[in-house]
């Protein structure tokens, strides 16, 4: 009897391991791949859950650079490399000041995302489909 006790002990803390590392491994997703781009598109996205990976893959990497700031300095330029070694190895910093330029129109189209969205968030985090958008207006237009 014992034993059976100490299985169903062992099997619910394995069981609760596995679902921990679940959200640690979907957290070192949204670190490594930018799934937020994928998410603004899809219509049962979860706007909460959008943001979490939005902010988990921007929190390892620097913002890009927006038009604003780049208006009016003249040395934005960085130091050419000299050697070809130098070209082939190139720092994991700049590699992530790379990647941020590469998402650079993707982070501005989130940001949009986010003020579009904003007002048809549930309070689970759904948002309203386009249909339901759209009844919505055709309601209001009808009470006019």
């Amino acid at each position: 009897m014992k034993i059976k006790y100490f299985l169903i002990i062992i099997i619910l803390f394995y069981s609760m391991k596995s679902y921990s590392q679940i959200s640690k491994k979907e957290q070192l997703n949204y670190e490594k791949n930018p799934v937020w781009i994928a998410m603004m598109s899809d219509t049962l996205t979860n706007y909460y859950e959008a943001n979490n990976a939005f902010t988990n893959y921007w929190k390892v990497r620097p913002l890009p650079i927006e038009e604003e700031d780049i208006i009016g300095h003249s040395e934005m330029k960085k130091e050419e490399r000299n050697s070809w070694l130098q070209k082939l190895f190139i720092s994991k910093k700049e590699r992530r000041e790379q990647e941020s330029q590469l998402y650079a129109f993707q982070y501005r189209k989130f940001k949009n995302w986010q003020r579009e969205m904003k007002p048809y968030v549930q309070d689970d985090g759904s948002i309203l489909t386009p249909s339901q958008r759209i009844a919505i207006w055709q309601q209001q237009q009808s009470k006019q």
